[in-house]
């Protein structure tokens, strides 16, 4: 009986309670707060989708008369 009693009074062990429910609370925040932002970042991705899906690529590249013409054009607007 004796044994008992010292196993319900003795300390032994709790610093293991007490680094498990803290693992369990920094665990809980971050789910917390991961469901939180999930939704805004899926409407931001969605939102960059639509812009980038009506975006040409140009796959025309200039020749060296027509980046002389822009160079000229740029220096002319410089001065």
């Amino acid at each position: 009986m004796d044994h008992i009693a010292r196993y319900f009074t003795g300390e032994a062990g709790a610093i293991t309670v007490d680094w498990v429910v803290l693992t369990a609370a920094c665990l809980s925040l971050g789910l917390g707060a991961v469901s939180m932002i999930s939704g805004s970042v899926r409407d931001v991705g969605l939102e960059a989708n639509g812009m980038m899906s009506n975006y040409e690529i140009d796959h025309h590249f200039d020749t060296e008369e027509e980046i002389q013409a822009l160079q000229a054009a740029a220096n002319v607007a410089a001065n």
